[in-house]
């Protein structure tokens, strides 16, 4: 697609790693819908959703979310399908 490998890629980590506890959708699982989590103005913790962010709050976790530690490729992509998959 127009995001090209790096969306698509992020698109199989999330739906391996996160899919379990979230929705793509706003229908909360164990964790909240990531519905619109992109064009929110800021994350849970009160900072804006900027890369540097999302990338902060999914690496070090946040809230009721424990860490995902994952290499920095998979988080670049997972980081590109939310922006385009949650908008």
């Amino acid at each position: 697609g127009a995001g090209g490998a790096g969306v698509g890629g992020g698109e199989q980590v999330v739906g391996a790693d996160c899919a379990v506890w979230h929705n793509l959708t706003a229908e909360a699982k164990v964790g909240p819908g990531r519905a619109g989590l992109c064009a929110r103005d800021q994350l849970p913790s009160g900072d804006p959703v900027t890369d540097e962010n999302l990338r902060v709050w999914i690496t070090n976790g946040g809230g009721a979310m424990p860490p995902v530690p994952l290499p920095e490729d998979e988080l670049t992509q997972v980081i590109a399908f939310l922006r385009e998959a949650t908008q």
